[in-house]
């Protein structure tokens, strides 16, 4: 990512931070193998030829079936 393309640099941090301690295993992975998401407010064509994993707040994350 180019460093000047970032807007929310505290933001972005944060993320960073959190996605190398889910890859290093140091905290959990709330979303385990979902590959798919959606936020509870729409309902895509798509959702019902995946596996619902959790749902985590306002998003609802899917894996293949």
């Amino acid at each position: 990512m180019n460093e000047n393309s970032i807007v929310e640099v505290r933001a972005y941090e944060r993320a960073e931070r959190i996605a190398k301690q889910v890859l290093n295993k140091s905290i959990a992975n709330p979303i385990g193998s979902a590959t798919m998401y959606h936020a509870t407010y729409v309902s895509p064509y798509w959702a019902v030829a995946y596996k619902k994993v959790v749902k985590v707040e306002d998003h609802i994350f899917y894996r293949k079936a």
